[in-house]
Protein backbone atom coordinates (compact mmCIF):
# COMPACT_ATOMS: atom_id res chain seq x y z
CA UNK A 1 0.00 0.00 0.00
CA UNK A 2 1.47 3.65 -0.89
CA UNK A 3 1.62 6.16 1.87
CA UNK A 4 -1.13 8.35 0.54
CA UNK A 5 -3.40 5.21 0.40
CA UNK A 6 -2.53 4.25 4.61
CA UNK A 7 -3.52 7.97 5.05
CA UNK A 8 -6.67 7.71 3.34
CA UNK A 9 -7.47 4.33 5.25
CA UNK A 10 -6.29 5.63 8.77
CA UNK A 11 -8.39 9.10 7.91
CA UNK A 12 -11.37 6.79 6.94
CA UNK A 13 -10.98 4.88 9.82
CA UNK A 14 -11.15 7.46 11.87
CA UNK A 15 -7.15 7.47 13.09
CA UNK A 16 -5.72 10.13 11.66
CA UNK A 17 -4.99 11.66 14.79
CA UNK A 18 -2.91 8.91 15.83
CA UNK A 19 -1.25 8.76 12.31
CA UNK A 20 -0.74 12.58 12.32
CA UNK A 21 1.13 12.03 16.06
CA UNK A 22 2.92 9.34 14.99
CA UNK A 23 4.53 11.37 12.04
CA UNK A 24 5.47 14.34 14.71
CA UNK A 25 7.02 11.79 17.02
CA UNK A 26 9.49 10.52 14.49
CA UNK A 27 10.10 13.87 13.33
CA UNK A 28 11.85 14.37 16.73
CA UNK A 29 13.59 11.17 17.61
CA UNK A 30 17.01 11.50 18.13
CA UNK A 31 20.05 10.81 16.02
CA UNK A 32 21.35 7.85 15.43
CA UNK A 33 23.89 6.95 17.35
CA UNK A 34 26.55 4.02 16.77
CA UNK A 35 30.15 3.04 18.27
CA UNK A 36 32.26 2.80 14.93
CA UNK A 37 33.91 5.85 15.21
CA UNK A 38 37.72 5.42 16.32
CA UNK A 39 39.84 7.30 18.46
CA UNK A 40 43.53 7.19 17.25
CA UNK A 41 46.77 7.79 19.92
CA UNK A 42 48.75 6.47 22.19
CA UNK A 43 46.66 3.57 24.69
CA UNK A 44 49.78 4.16 27.47
CA UNK A 45 52.11 7.45 28.18
CA UNK A 46 54.03 9.09 30.82
CA UNK A 47 52.64 11.79 33.17
CA UNK A 48 53.29 15.25 32.00
CA UNK A 49 54.01 14.48 28.73
CA UNK A 50 51.16 15.73 25.47
CA UNK A 51 49.65 13.72 23.48
CA UNK A 52 47.41 13.64 20.49
CA UNK A 53 44.24 12.20 19.95
CA UNK A 54 42.23 11.77 16.43
CA UNK A 55 38.64 10.25 15.74
CA UNK A 56 37.81 9.36 13.19
CA UNK A 57 33.82 8.99 11.80
CA UNK A 58 32.60 5.90 10.36
CA UNK A 59 29.50 7.88 9.10
CA UNK A 60 29.62 10.01 5.85
CA UNK A 61 28.79 13.43 5.15
CA UNK A 62 30.43 17.12 4.34
CA UNK A 63 30.52 17.94 7.98
CA UNK A 64 30.91 16.92 11.53
CA UNK A 65 30.91 18.45 14.68
CA UNK A 66 32.84 17.31 17.37
CA UNK A 67 32.82 16.93 21.49
CA UNK A 68 35.32 15.84 23.57
CA UNK A 69 34.60 14.03 27.26
CA UNK A 70 37.29 12.55 29.62
CA UNK A 71 35.66 10.23 32.66
CA UNK A 72 36.82 7.67 35.03
CA UNK A 73 39.62 10.06 35.42
CA UNK A 74 42.17 8.07 37.98
CA UNK A 75 45.16 9.98 35.82
CA UNK A 76 43.56 13.59 36.31
CA UNK A 77 44.24 14.15 32.79
CA UNK A 78 43.07 16.87 31.42
CA UNK A 79 42.41 18.96 27.60
CA UNK A 80 45.27 21.32 26.51
CA UNK A 81 43.07 23.58 24.28
CA UNK A 82 40.25 23.31 21.99
CA UNK A 83 38.19 20.36 22.56
CA UNK A 84 35.49 20.68 19.77
CA UNK A 85 37.91 19.67 16.51
CA UNK A 86 38.91 16.45 14.79
CA UNK A 87 41.71 16.12 17.42
CA UNK A 88 42.76 16.82 21.22
CA UNK A 89 45.68 17.30 23.18
CA UNK A 90 45.82 15.44 26.54
CA UNK A 91 48.11 15.45 29.41
CA UNK A 92 48.15 12.72 32.25
CA UNK A 93 49.33 14.57 35.51
CA UNK A 94 49.97 11.09 37.61
CA UNK A 95 49.37 7.51 36.85
CA UNK A 96 46.64 5.56 36.37
CA UNK A 97 43.50 4.83 33.82
CA UNK A 98 41.14 7.09 32.31
CA UNK A 99 38.36 6.80 29.60
CA UNK A 100 38.43 9.50 26.41
CA UNK A 101 34.90 10.17 24.52
CA UNK A 102 34.10 11.86 21.57
CA UNK A 103 31.04 12.45 19.77
CA UNK A 104 30.79 12.72 16.28
CA UNK A 105 27.45 14.60 14.82
CA UNK A 106 27.01 14.59 11.39
CA UNK A 107 23.29 16.44 9.41
CA UNK A 108 21.58 12.93 10.07
CA UNK A 109 23.26 11.01 12.36
CA UNK A 110 25.75 11.07 15.09
CA UNK A 111 28.19 8.21 16.97
CA UNK A 112 30.24 8.10 20.11
CA UNK A 113 33.36 6.19 20.71
CA UNK A 114 35.32 5.84 23.46
CA UNK A 115 39.22 4.66 24.12
CA UNK A 116 40.69 3.61 28.10
CA UNK A 117 44.35 5.25 28.28
CA UNK A 118 47.02 4.27 30.86
CA UNK A 119 49.23 6.82 31.98
CA UNK A 120 52.87 5.73 33.80
CA UNK A 121 54.48 7.86 36.80
CA UNK A 122 57.59 9.51 35.52
CA UNK A 123 60.81 7.27 34.75
CA UNK A 124 64.12 8.35 36.73
CA UNK A 125 67.40 7.41 37.54
CA UNK A 126 69.39 7.98 40.62
CA UNK A 127 72.66 9.90 39.86
CA UNK A 128 76.13 8.61 39.33
CA UNK A 129 79.28 10.38 40.71
CA UNK A 130 82.83 10.35 39.04
CA UNK A 131 85.42 7.83 40.21
CA UNK A 132 89.77 8.53 39.60
CA UNK A 133 90.98 4.87 40.02
CA UNK A 134 94.25 3.62 39.44
CA UNK A 135 95.44 0.89 36.77
CA UNK A 136 93.70 -2.50 36.56
CA UNK A 137 91.60 -1.27 39.26
CA UNK A 138 87.78 -2.84 38.17
CA UNK A 139 85.05 0.67 38.89
CA UNK A 140 81.40 -0.19 39.75
CA UNK A 141 78.72 2.11 38.53
CA UNK A 142 74.93 1.40 39.10
CA UNK A 143 71.32 3.26 38.47
CA UNK A 144 68.28 2.81 40.95
CA UNK A 145 64.96 3.63 38.25
CA UNK A 146 61.84 4.98 39.81
CA UNK A 147 58.76 4.99 38.25
CA UNK A 148 56.53 2.23 36.65
CA UNK A 149 58.85 -0.97 35.40
CA UNK A 150 59.61 -3.15 33.86
CA UNK A 151 62.75 -1.33 32.49
CA UNK A 152 65.43 -1.22 30.04
CA UNK A 153 69.01 0.14 30.16
CA UNK A 154 71.14 1.52 27.74
CA UNK A 155 74.93 2.78 28.51
CA UNK A 156 77.66 4.78 26.50
CA UNK A 157 80.84 5.78 26.51
CA UNK A 158 82.15 9.15 24.95
CA UNK A 159 78.57 9.00 22.72
CA UNK A 160 79.62 5.01 21.45
CA UNK A 161 76.91 2.34 22.38
CA UNK A 162 77.93 -0.25 25.05
CA UNK A 163 76.05 -2.61 23.81
CA UNK A 164 77.26 -5.44 26.48
CA UNK A 165 75.66 -3.12 29.20
CA UNK A 166 72.20 -4.18 29.12
CA UNK A 167 71.30 -3.71 32.88
CA UNK A 168 71.21 -1.37 35.77
CA UNK A 169 74.76 -1.73 36.32
CA UNK A 170 78.07 -1.82 34.84
CA UNK A 171 81.69 -2.90 36.11
CA UNK A 172 84.68 -1.90 33.57
CA UNK A 173 87.07 -4.53 34.45
CA UNK A 174 91.04 -4.17 34.54
CA UNK A 175 90.62 -0.26 33.33
CA UNK A 176 93.59 1.17 31.33
CA UNK A 177 93.78 4.38 29.39
CA UNK A 178 91.28 3.22 26.59
CA UNK A 179 88.58 2.97 29.25
CA UNK A 180 89.33 6.55 30.31
CA UNK A 181 86.14 9.11 29.45
CA UNK A 182 82.52 10.08 30.03
CA UNK A 183 79.98 7.03 30.60
CA UNK A 184 76.28 7.52 30.12
CA UNK A 185 73.25 5.48 31.24
CA UNK A 186 69.36 6.05 29.75
CA UNK A 187 66.66 4.29 31.67
CA UNK A 188 63.33 4.00 29.76
CA UNK A 189 60.19 2.19 30.89
CA UNK A 190 58.80 -0.40 28.41
CA UNK A 191 55.11 -0.49 27.78
CA UNK A 192 52.93 -2.76 25.72
CA UNK A 193 53.32 -2.96 22.04
CA UNK A 194 56.91 -1.84 22.87
CA UNK A 195 56.42 1.64 23.21
CA UNK A 196 59.00 3.52 25.63
CA UNK A 197 59.26 6.33 27.39
CA UNK A 198 62.75 7.50 28.79
CA UNK A 199 65.18 9.70 30.38
CA UNK A 200 66.44 12.04 27.86
CA UNK A 201 67.64 12.36 24.21
CA UNK A 202 64.43 14.02 23.53
CA UNK A 203 65.05 14.15 19.46
CA UNK A 204 64.69 10.67 19.37
CA UNK A 205 61.33 10.75 18.42
CA UNK A 206 60.18 9.43 21.42
CA UNK A 207 58.59 10.87 24.12
CA UNK A 208 61.52 12.53 27.52
CA UNK A 209 59.92 11.88 30.52
CA UNK A 210 62.51 14.19 32.53
CA UNK A 211 65.92 14.87 32.69
CA UNK A 212 69.09 13.59 30.27
CA UNK A 213 71.43 10.91 30.40
CA UNK A 214 72.70 10.09 33.83
CA UNK A 215 76.45 11.34 33.15
CA UNK A 216 79.74 10.05 35.48
CA UNK A 217 83.53 10.31 33.89
CA UNK A 218 85.95 7.71 34.53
Amino acid sequence: MTLSGLFSEAVSSGRRVVLISFALLAGSLPLRSSADCLISGSSEFCAGSTNTFLAEPSITDSEFTYSWSISNNAAQAVFLGDTHSASVQVSGSTNGNFALYCTISASESSETCTTNIIVHSLTTSSLFSDQTVCSNASPFFSTQPAGGGPFTFVWRKDGELLSWATTNSITVSNVSAGDVGEYANKVRHQSKGGRGHQIGDANSGERSSAGDYRVFKL
